[in-house]
Parts: structure tokens; C-alpha cells; sequence
């Protein structure tokens, strides 16, 4: 079972780093250097401009604009020769990819997106001015020292651009840390494919590698996100309906397939609220994530959940199933009174009331497979299942 932490280390790894560890081991255990030619001059805009054109498909704006951003810093490094507008870039694209990160999806050609194309087009005439002789006098901003410690001998950038890779960095690692969505994950590792690049020089071929690299780690993002999508429950985190089907059906030999219900959930969500009864399935499923025994939970519709056992029997399953009911029966759910702060105050009262714990239970039918068909085996265990409530619910079945 995976800890939370090693659950956002894996989230993190992908779509994030391994594709950058990757291009960076590729590169370094190379015989020979690469050598320029069309294809890397192209690689850089032809993976950002798919990810425009995909997350513009899929209408992540927040996507369009960071990979917008990332392009306009790869073409004015390359292209102005000037140190200073390479420090403006190395200041602009970390703020650009923090701030739409934390911005809400508003569309792309909507009036709330007109600011956004109206950043990239300050920035993009700032840079073309740096470029020309009032850069001298404008540049500074970029180049001045902040403080007072001089930065390693390794690193290109002046301390403004340090400074605005760092504030740029933690954002999209505290953004992360509370959604751990592999969007997220995948605007951190294209900014760092991007601060990366920044460290060598612009007109050489790797430069153009690790942009192309940021843009594909978008790219894998998006196809990430899209699969969650389609794949696992929004509410719960586990994986959906649809997930259980496929992993049914490349099962081959024993398994057995658990039916969870909670019990009495409509009344709870008459009583206390939907709100609540959210709270209640979230719960459920994270104690159903931590099973034992080589299971594996699944969100099998409204207050259904699925635990599915490959390679094991019933005999096998059903000790790790009467540890999960027993879990969640000694899990305790706690009411919040409904006219409770959202903040909490300076000094707080006590209220009468203000907290109420109740006993959440779950039901469970299981069923083995010997020969029957997928669907079979679910009949069977919702069977079980049906047993177990009209039997006096909070047990396994048989």
C-alpha cells in the first residue's frame, strides 16, 4: 500500500520528471554530441504548438498560455542575442507559468482571457525593446543585484531571475502539493525543462532539446488529465466504473469481486446533506484504498464501491475485507453545525452542538470466479451483497 507521500513522489515523477531525468540521461551518456539540423529547430515549436492546439481542444487555457509563454521565452532567447532580454525572459516565464497555474479556467477568446493575451503582449514588446538600444537603460532592472551574496559560478541567471525562479517554482509545488493533478505536475516539469534550457547556451542544439522536452511533458500532462477523466472518480480519487470494467476483463484464472455498500446512506443524505454525504464517500474510499491482500478499490456508482482481488480466492479475499468493514466501523464521522465559520476565529466559543460524531458502516457481498463471465461474477456478489444488508448490514457475505 502506498503512503500519501510516495502516492504525490509518483504523481510528481509523472508527467513531471521522468521525462526531464530521461532527456537528461539521454544527452549525457551520448558517444557524440547532437548536431543541428531542421528537426531540433523545429522540435521546440512543433511540441509547444501541439500542446496549444490539444489543451486549447480540451479547453485548459491555463495550458495555452504557459506553453504560449514558454515559446515566446524560447524564440526571444534565441533570437535577440541580448543578455539582457535572456535575463527578462528567465524574470517573465516562471511568474507567467505560476500565475496561470493559479488562475481559473475562463476560456480562451472571452473577456476574462483578455488580460491574459494582454501579459504575453506587454511582455513580448518589453523583450523586443531590451533587445534595441533603450535596453541598456531598462536592463537594469533585470541585472541588478538584490543581495548582497553572489549566486554559484554555475548558473547564467543575475539574482532577479533567480529570485523569480524560485518564487515561480514554489508556487507550482504548493499548487501541486493541494491538488496533485498531473496538470500541475506538468506545468512544474515544464518550467523546469525551461530553467534547464536557460543554463545553456540558446543558440546550441540541447537548448533546443530540453524546450521541445518541456513541450512534451504538456503534452503528457494533458493526456494524463484526460485519462483521470475518463478513468477515475472526481469525488473519491479511485478509479471509475469504467476502470473496473477493463481490469475485469483482462483478468484470466481466480479472482474474486467484492460489492461495498454504505449503509444507510440515503437516510444520512436526507439528514445531514449532500455536502456531508460527499464527506462520508471520500472517507469510505480512502479507507477502501488502503486495502490489504493485493486488492484494488474502484467507485462503482452513487454509494457502490468495488474491491476487485486478482489471483486470489474467496478464502484469501475475505480475511483483508472483514479488516476493511471493521476499519471504517471504527472510524468515527464527525458533523460539523452548519452556521460554523469557515475560518476559524481568533478566539473561538463553544458552541452546543457544534460537532456531532456518527458511526459510518459498510455492507460487502463478494463472489469468486471459477468460470463465469465478468458480469457474472458482479451479479454474484451484488447478490451477496443483498444478503448482507437484508441480514442486518455491517458484514461480509458468504
Amino acid at each position: 500500500m502506498r503512503t500519501p507521500l510516495a502516492r504525490a513522489f509518483f504523481a510528481l515523477c509523472w508527467p513531471a520528471l521522468l521525462p526531464l531525468a530521461a532527456v537528461a540521461v539521454w544527452l549525457r551518456t551520448r558517444a557524440a554530441p547532437l548536431e543541428a539540423g531542421a528537426v531540433w529547430s523545429l522540435a521546440p515549436y512543433l511540441t509547444l504548438a501541439a500542446a496549444v492546439g490539444l489543451a486549447w481542444r480540451f479547453g485548459r487555457g491555463r495550458v495555452v498560455f504557459a506553453a504560449l509563454s514558454l515559446g515566446l521565452g524560447a524564440e526571444a532567447a534565441q533570437r535577440l542575442g541580448s543578455p539582457v532580454a535572456l535575463q527578462a525572459v528567465a524574470v517573465f516565464v516562471p511568474l507567467d507559468v505560476a500565475l496561470f497555474a493559479l488562475l481559473r479556467e475562463r476560456g480562451l477568446v472571452t473577456p476574462a482571457a483578455l488580460s491574459r493575451w494582454g501579459v504575453l503582449a506587454v511582455q513580448a514588446v518589453l523583450l523586443g525593446v531590451l533587445a534595441g538600444p533603450a535596453g541598456t537603460r531598462l536592463g537594469a532592472a533585470f541585472t541588478r543585484p538584490l543581495l548582497d551574496a553572489p549566486l554559484p559560478s554555475w548558473t547564467p541567471l543575475a539574482w532577479p531571475a533567480a529570485l523569480a525562479t524560485i518564487v515561480g517554482a514554489l508556487v507550482l509545488l504548493v499548487r501541486f502539493a493541494m491538488t496533485r493533478g498531473p496538470l500541475e505536475s506538468g506545468l512544474l516539469g515544464a518550467l523546469a525543462a525551461f530553467v534547464v534550457a536557460l543554463h545553456t547556451p540558446p543558440e546550441s542544439v540541447v537548448f533546443r532539446v530540453y524546450v521541445a522536452t518541456a513541450g512534451v511533458v504538456l503534452l503528457l500532462a494533458l493526456v494524463e488529465t484526460t485519462y483521470s477523466l475518463a478513468f477515475r472518480d472526481q469525488l473519491t480519487g479511485l478509479p471509475g466504473r469504467r476502470a473496473l470494467d477493463e481490469a475485469l476483463q483482462r483478468l484470466t484464472g481466480t479472482y474474486t469481486v467484492a460489492m461495498v455498500d454504505v449503509d444507510h446512506f440515503k437516510k444520512f443524505n436526507d439528514k445531514y446533506g449532500h455536502d456531508a454525504g460527499d464527506e462520508v464517500l471520500r472517507m469510505v474510499a480512502s479507507r477502501l484504498a488502503g486495502v490489504t491482500g493485493g486488492g484494488r478499490a474502484f467507485r462503482y456508482g452513487g454509494e457502490e464501491f468495488t474491491v476487485l482481488f486478482p489471483g486470489r480466492g474467496l478464502d484469501e479475499a475475505r480475511p483483508h475485507l472483514e479488516d476493511l468493514r471493521a476499519r471504517i466501523a471504527d472510524s468515527r464521522f464527525v458533523i460539523r453545525a452548519a452556521g460554523r465559520p469557515r475560518k476559524k476565529p481568533a478566539k473561538p466559543r463553544a458552541t452546543k452542538g457544534a460537532r456531532k460524531e456518527v458511526a459510518v458502516t459498510v455492507s460487502i457481498g463478494a463472489a469468486e470466479r471459477a468460470s463465469e463471465s465478468p458480469p457474472a461474477v458482479v451479479k454474484s456478489a451484488d447478490q451477496q451483497l443483498y444478503k448482507a444488508k437484508k441480514a442486518g448490514r455491517n458484514q461480509v457475505m458468504p
